[in-house]
Formats: C-alpha cells, structure tokens, sequence
C-alpha cells in the first residue's frame, strides 16, 4: 500500500523481489502490480450443465465459454453485464477488490471461446466500445474500512473533464500549478469513421436444409457503407435448427341420410341389379378403446372420416385443434335383388342392416405441419452500428501531456477527460481520454498518455475489424443451463388413423330364391315368397328340372304340418311312411 498525507495512492500486491549486486552496492527492489494483476492470474470459467450415462449431472465450471449470455437461463446479457461476471468470478475466486460503476451496455454479437482469463474476457467485452476506459479507485474501502481497490468502467459521453493551462508568460508571472512541461498533441483525423455497416450472415437450417439470409445495420440511415473509412464488418450468426413433422390428411364428409354416402362405403348398393333401395333409419355411436359403445353427444358426431392418414393433437383449422375418435354409423335399407340375366326376384330385404366403422374428425382434407424440434439461434443485436458510430465518429485527439510540480499532487486521472487552454481553439474542447498516468514522485513529474484506448485495439481500421475476426459459433446458448445437445423431437403422432370397415347385419327377408345350375345344365331352385307375390299367397317352392315341390302355407287353414310317420296298407301288408300333414282333427 503507498499513502501520501494519509490518502491511498496505490494498493497492489509484490510479484517479484528483484536482488542486485555488485562489489560497489547492493540493490533490492520490489516489484508490485495492481487488482488488474488478479484478473490476468484467473481463467474465467461458467457452470455447464451435463450428463453422465443419461443422467443429469449437477452443474459444473468450465472454460468453455460463452459470452454474453446468463449460464443460468441462456438469456443474452449486455457487454456491461459480461465484464460484471468476470469480475464477480474473479471476487469469488479471491481477488481483493471491489466493483464501482459499470457503465457500458450494449448487446453485442454472441461469441464463443475457451480459455480466456477475466482480463481477456473484460478486453473482448470493452473492444465493442472504442470509447470506453477502466480505471481503479484506490481510496475506496471495505465494509471493514479497510482499502480495497474499485474497478470502474465508463464511456467517454460520460467521464468529468480536467484542463490544464499552457504556460506562456502571464501564467509563469502567475506560478500556475502544475506547470506543463511538455505537450504533444495529433487529431486523429484517421481515425474517424463517415459510417458503420454491420452484414449479419445468419444460417437457418430446416428440416436439413440450409436457408441463408444477411440482415444489414447500417449507420447513418442515408449511408450505404461503401465509403472511404467506413467501417464495415460481416459477422456470422448462429441460425436456427428447425425440424418440421408433416402429415397428410384426407377425408370424407359424413352424411349417413344420403343414400349416395353409403352407396360409397358399400358398393353393392348400387349395382343395378338392386332396385327399390330405401333407408329406413340410421344411428351412430362412438366405439370405446375396451369394445364397448358411447352415446354421441347432443351436437351429434364428428363431420368427417379419415380415409387416408392420421389425425394428431398438433393439428389445427381455422384456429381449432383436431379431435378424434371411432365411431359406427349403423343404416337399416330395404331392397329388391334381381337375377342379372333373367331379371327374375332373387330376393326383396325389409330390413338390412349395415354398419360402417372408421375413424372421425373435425379436420378437413390437407397437409399439416408442426415443429417437432427448434434451436432457436443468436439474436440480432439491435442498435449496434449506431453505437459504433457514435464512440467512431467523433474527432479524438491522441498525444501526451507532462506537468512538473513540486509534488505530484494526482490532480489528472484515469476517470477524467483532458482540456488544454491557451493553446489551440478545439484544444480547449478535445475531451481526449486520459489512457495512463505516470507519476515521477521523486522529481514530481506526471507523464499523461491521452487519446483512444490503444490496448483496445482501435489504433486503425484493421484492428477495429478485428472485434469479430476469428469469432466461431457453434453451441446453442440453451446447452449451459439445459446439457442438450440437440433439440427435442417428441411430436405426439395420431391415434386415430384410418381404418374404415363395413359389417353387414342379420337381414330381414320377405322373398328370398336360390338358384343354380346343376351337373348336366339342369336347373335348381329354392324359392321363400313371405308376403305372396302370387295370387295363391306365401308360399315355398322347390324345383328340380320338370318336378316341384309346393307348399301353399294359406291352404293349411291355420293348421301346423309335420313330417310324421302313418301306417299304410300296401297289397294287404300294413307298411309305415313319412308324411308332411297335420296332427288328426
């Protein structure tokens, strides 16, 4: 710790104790560095959360880094917020200082890299701001009262001014003090940018194919940023990786009180050999996972059936989800059949019914899609070509200042901006940066270095475009907090696919004939007339070529026949026989 009159001017820690000597003297001297000596001492790391045979593991530091963005939930983080988290670490890690203001805060282009320490981490952060200096307040203390070094950070718009008088003979005559010894001053002309273009190239990959798009941000707006000194720079994006499920959907309207529908679902009805079709009524129902039926609701079934896909949760019309389910549309038709080449009455159904099973939503035909899996990628930082052109555009002045006083006396830091009168008209106004203070305390010489913040890198064009040469992006900013490499791809497919299948029921017949032709051309039939379709009433009739079988039911006079066995008398011989006849009255 070095005082002057009580107050801190220095407090660092000894590095080194170099020893010197000779036959003539001896020498030792100590060698001490500052609070930025623990920042260039301690690798900055971040916590990344991963996984150790598919388990989760807890979360662990790393020097994998991934600047400008919170481990914690992945959210992008200011420039300021970045060089509070190297400091913080360093803090925790045991560096014996304290943090002042912080003033920097833009979002900056992502990047990431490994193994920096929180020096390199503070530097990378603060070449966004070629109008920004650090320095270290060396009166602050703890908590404790004891000293503990501020580090602060502030632009240029923001830091106090301090002048200093040229001499000349009046301020001789007047003993100003301190009395500048010495002063070198250049505009940086050179060093002034007309205009700021920053192309952003951002790669989005769909479904594994690369789509690529350039954003531009160019500053000022009437600027196109091809002009001389204008600084232009490409910065490379991380875009997003998207993954889309697609499914294809066709159905049928449902409208079980149009004969036309069913004859679709059942062809045979409407073969020309069928005449006389009617339907006689219809119900529906929703068939259950376990067999069993539902009653529909009141607002009655789904419109239509899936004939060809299947229909998922994800899918959407007009603003409404998809629903689902099985269900059995059952119509009750009477018909009359006819023999194709003869167009004789095969049979006349009362009552058929037939049953048709399939699957039912509310979607119409169409092709769906939904994002089964998204990366999202880096954010475009907004405001970032202006912010460049505000730090650029102005006139700096780049130089050095001597003052010889009787004691140092710390009147020109770090923290300030330098004015010098009596010289020059802009002079008085330059608000050149104060970068170092060298202080002779023994000849009572301050040496000041003033202008842009070369350790920065802004001395020419080539090492401002150096802010994003070599930058590399390639992990999504959601891995630190979440350990996945990739993103989820769980897409809920359909349970109801298509799966129509039609029954027929126990059919109701009032005429019924079967025919065929039997070995040698001859003809067999067997006809079932229940409702008369001759004069003599219903009646059943077999043929077999010229001979026939007929039963006329209405000349049974309400009596019931039987095959029954009845004695006979043949040549005087009582013999037995079956006969179709009814019980004795």
């Amino acid at each position: 710790m070095v005082k002057k009159n009580g107050i801190v001017w220095f407090v660092g820690r000894v590095i080194t104790i170099p020893r010197q000597g000779s036959a003539r003297a001896e020498h030792l001297r100590y060698e001490l560095a500052g609070p930025w000596y623990y920042l260039q001492q301690i690798i900055y790391q971040q916590t990344w959360v991963s996984y150790l045979n598919n388990q989760k593991q807890p979360s662990q530091f790393t020097s994998h880094l991934l600047l400008n963005v919170n481990p914690a939930n992945g959210q992008i983080v200011t420039t300021g917020a970045q060089i509070l988290a190297a400091l913080n670490y360093a803090i925790a890690q045991g560096a014996p200082f304290q943090i002042g203001a912080v003033t920097p805060a833009l979002y900056p282009a992502l990047d990431e890299v490994r193994d920096m320490t929180c020096a390199e981490v503070i530097r990378k952060q603060l070449r966004w701001h070629p109008n920004a200096v650090t320095w270290w307040d060396y009166t602050a203390v703890d908590a404790n009262g004891a000293p503990s070094p501020k580090f602060n950070c502030n632009v240029l718009q923001l830091l106090p001014a301090v002048s200093f008088q040229l001499p000349t003979d009046a301020t001789n005559a007047a003993g100003f003090v301190p009395s500048v010894s010495e002063v070198s001053i250049t505009p940086r002309f050179d060093l002034q940018r007309p205009s700021v273009a920053i192309k952003y190239e951002k790669k989005t990959t769909i479904n594994n194919t690369d789509f690529l798009s350039v954003i531009s941000d160019i500053w000022p707006l009437t600027a196109t940023g091809r002009e001389l000194n204008a600084l232009t720079a490409t910065i490379d994006l991380q875009g997003a990786k998207i993954t889309t499920v697609k499914a294809s959907l066709r159905v049928d309207p449902i409208d079980e009180t149009d004969i036309n529908w069913w004859k679709r679902k059942f062809p045979d009805l409407a073969l020309p050999t069928k005449s006389g079709l009617q339907l006689i009524s219809t119900s529906r129902v929703i068939r259950n996972a376990d067999g069993g039926t539902t009653a529909l609701p009141v607002l009655g079934g789904l419109p239509n059936a899936v004939i060809e896909g299947q229909v998922c949760t994800w899918m959407k019309s007009g603003g409404v989800f998809a629903l689902a389910q099985q269900e059995e549309i059952t119509g009750h038709f009477a018909y009359t059949t006819t023999d194709p080449v003869t167009s004789q009455i095969v049979s006349q159904l009362t009552d058929e019914p037939l049953t048709y099973k399939h699957a039912t939503t509310n979607m119409p035909s169409g092709d769906y899609q939904t994002i089964a899996s998204i990366a999202y990628g880096d954010p475009q930082p907004q405001g970032l070509a202006q912010a460049l052109y505000n730090a650029l555009s102005i006139l700096q002045y780049d130089g050095s200042l001597t003052l010889t006083e009787q004691e140092c006396s710390g009147v020109a830091l770090v923290s300030s901006v330098l004015n010098l009168l009596g010289g020059r008209i802009e002079w008085s106004t330059m608000n050149a940066m104060i970068q170092t203070v060298s202080e002779d305390v023994d000849a009572g010489i301050t040496r000041i270095q003033f202008g842009p913040p070369a350790h920065l890198g802004p001395a020419d064009l080539a090492e401002l475009l150096r802010i994003n040469r070599l930058r590399l992006r390639w992990t999504n900013t959601n891995v630190q907090n979440d350990g996945s490499l990739s993103g989820s791809t769980d897409v809920q497919l359909g349970k109801q696919t298509a799966n129509a299948d039609g029954t027929r029921g126990q059919a109701e017949y009032s005429f019924f004939n079967v025919a065929a032709i039997a070995p040698g051309g001859r003809i067999t039939s067997f006809t079932q007339d229940a409702v008369g379709t001759t004069a003599a009433g219903p009646q059943v009739t077999y043929v077999y070529q010229s001979n026939q079988i007929l039963m006329q039911l209405t000349k049974c006079n309400g009596k019931t026949l039987y095959i029954r066995e009845v004695e006979v008398c043949v040549s005087g011989v009582t013999k037995h026989m079956l006969a179709l006849c009814t019980d004795p009255y």
